[in-house]
C-alpha cells in the first residue's frame, strides 16, 4: 500500500529551536532557573519566539531533525545504510517527497511512502 505523510513541526515558539538559536549567555539567562524564579509563561513564550525567529537556520535544523526522526523511528528507514526494517506499517520499500514553505514561513514536508509486507493491514 501507499500512503502520504505530512510533517509540520511548529518552530516559531518551540523551546528546542530557541535552544539551538540561543548563545551561551542567552541559554544561561533564559534556560537555567531556580524553581522559585521561573518567569511567567507569557514572558517565557515571548523570549522563546524572539530567539527562534532571529535564526532561521535553527528553525531549518530543527525541521531536519524532526524529519530524520520521522523517517527513522516512525517509518523504520536507516538513512546511513539506505535500508529499512519492518515497522508498524510494514517495511518501507521506497519514499519520495518535498519540502515547502508555508505562508507563515514554517517548513513542512510531504512524504509519499510505499510499504511492502504490511501485515497490520491484513488483520
Amino acid at each position: 500500500p501507499h500512503f502520504m505523510l505530512t510533517d509540520t513541526p511548529s518552530s516559531s515558539a518551540n523551546g528546542l529551536v530557541a535552544n539551538i538559536a540561543a548563545t551561551n549567555e542567552e541559554k544561561k539567562e533564559y534556560f537555567q532557573w531556580d524553581l522559585g524564579e521561573i518567569p511567567g509563561v507569557a514572558a517565557l513564550t515571548a523570549k522563546i519566539q524572539e530567539l527562534g525567529s532571529k535564526d532561521p537556520v535553527a528553525c531549518a535544523q530543527y525541521f531536519s531533525e524532526i524529519l530524520e526522526f520521522t523517517l527513522k523511528v516512525i517509518l523504520g528507514f536507516d538513512a546511513d545504510k539506505h535500508s529499512s526494517k519492518p515497522g508498524p506499517h510494514g517495511e518501507l520499500e521506497y519514499y519520495g517527497g518535498g519540502v515547502e514553505n508555508q505562508s507563515s514561513h514554517l517548513l513542512h514536508g510531504h512524504i509519499c511512502c510505499r510499504v511492502c509486507r504490511a501485515l497490520c493491514y491484513l488483520l
